[in-house]
């Protein structure tokens, strides 16, 4: 609960109350619960990556014209997942990015919109910074100085456990809200991705925390996974390692994974599992996991090219999270196919 509360928090702080409810400019969390079912005849028809495509080239251009605002998950998670299809040949609008681009390039006035009794200054802070990470990496922006504010920005903002808190460290991570987990992993890929040697202090910091973190959760798992694959040993292999055993021993029958071993699987798990999975350097040796993975994800995937939302609890409605959820979906299949 309290993870789609931070995502409400920034929503509101950013567009102001009317932005999650049916009566003011946005309906989109109302008409997210009513989307096609999976397999059925969306409105683009388009399935996989391409469908994803498609339904985020849609989305993300229409919050700001709609809410009068941007947002964490268009203008951060849904331009990230487009800037990295763009880099992969798909065929994306520039329409689709041309808002986001101008606003990811602009680090000093990402919090000035935010209201103080609402904002969640680090969530907005880690979506705008790895979305701009990702355009500088994949070449489709050259703005290596926003980069370097950016990183500033993630570096202030570290704990001095070398964690990136956005929630209570053991709360759950939401495809909108990351977790503590996620979002440190995040930091420090943004730190890498400026290559800067002012962040090295905070990259080793971040790396310690994954390291030493022990949790029952697969979303925390696959993050140690994601950030610290490359580890051949000392305690980050054995991080590695027990995470591995955790995602190995929590895939379910469908192929897909959920928050715990045992728990039902869920979109955004599944993708971040597949991330994880597919940028290791034994992603040969977890092939049978990950094309399991990538069946479920696929046969999951709605008529209009997204996802259902993955919400903590499951079963909620958020268009916010379906946006998301749906970027997550679409790194993972950009990954896999």
């Amino acid at each position: 609960m309290k993870a789609i509360a931070a995502c409400a928090a920034v929503l509101i702080s950013a567009c102001g109350p009317e932005a999650l409810g049916e009566s003011g400019k946005n309906a989109r969390v109302a008409e997210s619960a009513a989307a096609p079912a999976a397999g059925a005849a969306g409105a683009a028809g388009a399935v996989g990556a391409v469908g994803a495509v498609e339904f985020l080239a849609r989305e993300v251009p229409l919050w700001l014209p709609e809410n009068d605002c941007r947002s964490c998950h268009h203008n951060g998670d849904g331009a990230r997942a487009l800037h990295e299809a763009l880099d992969r040949g798909f065929d994306v609008p520039l329409d689709a990015l041309r808002d986001s681009r101008e606003w990811l390039v602009r680090p000093a006035e990402w919090l000035k919109a935010m209201s103080p009794e609402f904002a969640d200054e680090n969530l907005a802070w880690i979506q705008y910074a790895s979305g701009l990470a990702t355009a500088v990496e994949t070449g489709t922006l050259d703005e290596r100085e926003a980069l370097r504010k950016a990183a500033a920005g993630l570096a202030a903002r570290q704990s001095e456990s070398g964690a990136y808190v956005i929630e209570p460290e053991g709360a759950a991570g939401s495809p909108a809200t990351y977790g503590t987990a996620l979002a440190t992993g995040t930091a420090l890929r943004v730190w890498e991705t400026d290559g800067g040697e002012e962040w090295e202090a905070s990259r080793l910091r971040a790396r310690a925390w994954l390291a030493a973190l022990r949790s029952p959760r697969v979303l925390d798992a696959a993050a140690v996974v994601q950030f610290l694959g490359n580890a051949r040993k000392g305690t980050e292999a054995e991080a590695v390692e027990r995470a591995l055993e955790l995602i190995r021993r929590a895939q379910g029958s469908e192929g897909g994974w959920g928050l715990f071993a045992g728990s039902p699987p869920e979109a955004f798990d599944t993708a971040m599992v597949l991330l994880a999975l597919t940028g290791g350097e034994d992603a040969e040796a977890s092939g049978g996991m990950i094309e399991k993975g990538a069946a479920y994800l696929r046969s999951t995937q709605e008529g209009d090219g997204g996802w259902r939302a993955t919400t903590r609890p499951p079963g909620g409605d958020s268009y916010a999270q379906r946006v998301s959820t749906t970027a997550w979906a679409l790194l993972a299949l950009l990954e896999v196919d």
